[in-house]
């Protein structure tokens, strides 16, 4: 095998993707953040916890009231690459917990953060984001 050979594959990372989210196939808004951890030894059936930190535009996440009614959804995150590459992560029965902000005067973005408790997480990429995320 030659040195050209080795180094000849090519590897998509996805940086600098925008991050929209949709909620039961609806856009709710961009993320600046995404951040998840999966506890393997939770005692309930809520195995991941995360934070979502969405920018603030100039309308109201509907997300409140998501929260306050107590309601199981599912979140998804589609990220697609310069290259026409496609990926997306999909979070399943998300209850959220609490919501946080932030305002400073050297701001250059207001952000709201949402913390999560979820069932289950699913990465997708290759034909098979390719197919859900061209509909």
């Amino acid at each position: 095998m030659s040195i050209d050979e080795t180094y000849s594959r090519t590897y998509i990372a996805f940086c600098g993707a925008d991050l929209m989210v949709t909620i039961n196939g609806e856009i709710v808004g961009e993320l600046q953040e995404l951040n998840w951890e999966e506890d393997f030894f939770a005692s309930d059936e809520y195995t991941i916890n995360g934070e979502a930190l969405f920018v603030t535009f100039e309308y109201e996440l509907d997300l409140y009231k998501l929260a306050k009614e107590k309601r199981e959804f599912n979140i998804c995150i589609a990220y697609a690459a310069e290259y026409g590459k496609k990926m997306y992560y999909r979070i399943y029965d998300c209850l959220l917990t609490k919501r946080a902000g932030k305002h400073a005067v050297d701001d250059i973005v207001i952000n709201e953060k949402y913390y999560f408790k979820a069932k289950r997480i699913e990465k997708i990429t290759g034909e098979k984001a390719d197919f859900i995320l061209s509909k």
